[in-house]
Formats: structure tokens, sequence, C-alpha cells
């Protein structure tokens, strides 16, 4: 289980600290996410999170400190936003149930702290009490497509419910669903879908029934499941195993949890609930984060051989080129992309019918790409890589009256420009048109049994070294498809 919401670095804590994590952990919670709320305790909080490595920490002002929001602590934050031990903004929001700051200074700042929260790929951790219609209405117009979230400590009602889960943001439930007067409450558990919600404690407060009037800890996080297996009737181990899943994605706390997750990428397509639209808001998933995609690629290949000490340049161009790619995306702003292609070169054949064969061409990729515009529905991006190319070709030997099959296997370098354009398709994902140019420079040596560029009777002239440069140029085009799940 992870524990998305504790405040654990406050005062009540002092005394035990070290024996609440242990106890934590004893219980089977893998990680705890630690919210910030003023900028005084941000160095306590952050030196906790680094004493232990299932630790980690938010940053941000809560609403009721929006007063003392200033350029200083706008600095703060940058400054331990790049920190890798942070895993979002927050926690942030707005509070009109208490009147510590004024409601149009709250939404400033809560505003700030979004635009805060895009600029270092983070996702917010969102305070809302009393204040639905403000709070939808500013991460509506926030949501530019990539902005993710959680309402944390959820107690709104199913229609806001409904609203932000549409929008794209989560919903995190704390020990208020064990009370005996949350029957509203406890409905709003049962219609949210169990793929989009997250487990919190909310330490040390909100302590579930039978702690109620104690102080919270997360070791009573399993009371929650509980408690949520409860009202939706299904199996506990489904409510800890979906809610890790979406808290470890959220927070980006496991790469292996991202090549897990398309194990369940079908099953989430169908479990998703149909919600009444009753306002303008977008379909549900139009704003998918991109985090891991598969697709594949057409084009078309031009080869160009310069061979030493000849200079004298082989050019095959129009060579069909198909392949697939997998893309990774650990930043808004970054991807990294392994891709193999397939193509035959049949000129040789043609030019020398009976002596030789097509040249089949395997490539093989790793590259790491740069965004320029991220938050945009056309991404324009720049890459740069490795690769493997792996020919195979049969030539005829007049030596040996016999064809020899040849295996020639060369490293080099990539370049490439192009760009995405993100189509979101409601209840499938979001599908990608990919277009690109892209460059691979091959260096190495070969022996060839045959040469057409010398009379091939004269026998002085086979199994001679040839040092060659060659330069693939592959106009590509192709489809990356990202499961609903992140």
């Amino acid at each position: 289980m992870v524990d998305t919401h504790a405040h654990i670095f406050s005062d009540e804590f002092n005394e035990d600290i070290g024996e609440v994590i242990h106890n934590a952990f004893a219980e089977k919670v893998e990680y705890i996410i630690m919210p910030a709320i003023e900028s005084k305790t941000f160095e306590k909080m952050y030196n906790l999170a680094i004493q232990y490595p299932n630790l980690f920490c938010t940053i941000g002002i809560h609403p009721h400190n929006s007063n003392e929001f200033s350029q200083h602590i706008i600095s703060q934050i940058e400054e331990y936003a790049i920190r890798p031990k942070v895993k979002a903004i927050g926690e942030i929001g707005l509070d009109y149930y208490y009147d510590f700051s004024p409601k149009e200074i709250q939404k400033k700042v809560f505003i700030q702290q979004i635009e805060l929260a895009k600029k270092f790929d983070l996702p917010i951790i969102v305070h809302n009490r009393e204040a639905d219609n403000d709070i939808f209405e500013i991460l509506k117009e926030q949501q530019d497509g990539l902005l993710k979230g959680v309402l944390h400590c959820f107690s709104s009602d199913i229609k806001m419910m409904e609203k932000v889960i549409e929008l794209g943001f989560n919903v995190s439930f704390t020990g208020n669903i064990t009370f005996k007067k949350a029957d509203a409450l406890r409905e709003v558990v049962k219609q949210a879908p169990i793929d989009r919600i997250m487990l919190e404690t909310d330490s040390p407060y909100m302590s579930p029934i039978p702690f109620r009037g104690k102080r919270n800890e997360p070791k009573y996080l399993k009371y929650i499941a509980e408690k949520i297996s409860e009202i939706k009737s299904i199996n506990l181990e489904e409510v800890i195993q979906m809610t890790t899943k979406t808290a470890k994605v959220f927070f980006r706390l496991s790469i292996f949890v991202l090549f897990v997750g398309l194990l369940f990428a079908f099953t989430n397509l169908y479990a998703q609930q149909d919600y009444e639209d009753t306002t303008n808001i977008q379909p549900k998933h139009e704003y998918i984060n991109k985090v891991l995609g598969i697709g594949f690629v057409l084009g078309t290949n031009t080869v160009v051989d310069t061979y030493k000490p000849s200079d004298q340049d082989v050019s095959h161009d129009g060579l069909f080129t198909y392949g697939g790619n997998i893309i990774y995306h650990p930043l808004s702003w970054t991807f990294i992309q392994a891709s193999y292609l397939h193509f035959e070169d049949k000129k040789p054949a043609i030019d020398a019918p009976g002596i030789l064969d097509p040249i089949k061409s395997n490539l093989y990729e790793a590259a790491i790409g740069f965004i320029a515009n991220p938050y945009s529905r056309v991404n324009f991006f720049a890459l740069t890589g490795i690769s493997y190319t792996n020919k195979t070709s049969s030539k005829y030997n007049f030596l040996t009256n016999k064809k020899t099959i040849l295996i020639d296997n060369k490293y080099g370098m990539l370049f490439g420009l192009g760009f995405f354009a993100n189509i979101p398709i409601s209840g499938a994902g979001l599908f990608v048109l990919n277009a690109e140019w892209r460059l691979n420079f091959v260096t190495g040596s070969t022996k060839l049994d045959y040469d057409p560029r010398y009379n091939y009777t004269d026998p002085t002239n086979y199994n001679k070294p040839s040092e060659f440069t060659s330069f693939f140029s592959i106009p590509r085009f192709g489809i990356i498809w990202y499961p609903p799940l992140f």
C-alpha cells in the first residue's frame, strides 16, 4: 500500500517518528508521501525524507498560509522541486471553511503553484474544503492536457467526483469514510472507479474508526482499504493492488510499474464507469499524460555507401521500411525510444542476376528525444542516439562455385527531427501521429566475396577488405498508442 498523504514530519511525531515509520512498513505500507503546508517546515520535512528510501514528500503552500506566499517562497519551491525526493506540488488549493486567507489571495496562490507544477512536470495535491465551484473552474482552466493531480481527503458529492475524474484527476480517501455520519461520502466511494482512487491517512488527523480521537498514523492505512473493499463489495487484495498501482504511477515511484501497468490496460478500458455529462467539460480521457506508448513505423530509406580507398558512392533509394517502437516519457519534455526497422535492398540482385541476392537489413535504435513545446497539441522534437545494423545477404563465389552467406553487423549514431500530433479518443486512450526525418551514420569495414565494382573474373579482387561509411536517410511516419491507464 501507499500512504499518499501523511504529515508525519509535524510536531506530533517528534518523540517517536522512527517507531511510527517502522510500524507503518510492518503493516505493509510500501511508501509514504509527506505533503508540505508551510515554508518553515520544508527543510525539516525533506531531511526526514532523505533518511528513508521509501519516504517521499511534496512541496507547496496550504491555502491557510496563502498570505505568506512571496517571491522568496516561489524560489524555495523551485529549489526543492528539482530534488529527487520531491514528487508533487502540494498541498495546495482552496479552503473556504476557515477565514485564514482571503478567497482572492487563495485563488491567486493556487494558480501560481499549478503553474510551478507544470514548469517542473510534477502532479498537484489539491486541498478542497467548501470550494467545489472555484476548485473545479480553476482546474478546468489550467488543464492543458498534461496536468495531473489528486483531490486529497475527498469529501465532496458524487457530481464533483465525476467531473474531476472526467477532467483527468484522481481522488483519495482517508479515515472519514469510516465515520458513522458519512453515508453520503460512502456513496461517493461506491461510485468512484477503483483505478482512480488512492489511499491516505492524512496523519495525524482523520483517524479511522476504531481509533477516532487518537493520533492517526500510516499504519492505520489498512482500515481505509478494508472500508473501500466493504463499500464496493470487492476483494481487499484488489483494492490494495489497484490503489497501489495508481499511486506508484502518479508519483512515479517505480519504473517497473509502468510495464506491469500494461497488463491492466485492457481491463481498465472496460472498468471505466459511464457518467452522464451534465457540464461542458471535455470527454473522459481527453487529458492523458504520456508515459508509455507503443507504435508502428513506415518509411522509405535511402542508403549511401562510400567505399575506401576508391571514394566511390553506391546509392540505393526508395527502400520500403517498416517496424515498431516503444516510447517512454520520464518527463513531459523528454522521452526515451527503442525502435526496430526492417528493409531490403534488391538493387544488387537486379544489377547482377544470379550472382547477388537482396541485402536484408535489421536496424535497431535507442534514442533520447527532447520536446520543445510539451504542452501543445502538436509537439516538435529533436533526438539523438545509437543504432545497430544487422545485414545478411548471399553472393555467388566463382572460386568455390557456390553461394556464401554474408553477415555484416555495424554500430552507428543517429539524429532526427520531427513532430507528434496528439489525438485523444474517449475511452480508447491517446493516439499520436508521428512524422520525422532521421539520419543514421554507420562506419566500419567488411570483406566482400564479390564486389560488383570490379571484374568478377579476376580472382585477385576477391575477399578484399573495404572501408566504408553508410549513410541512412529515413523519412518515417507512424502512430503511437498510449493506453488510458496513466
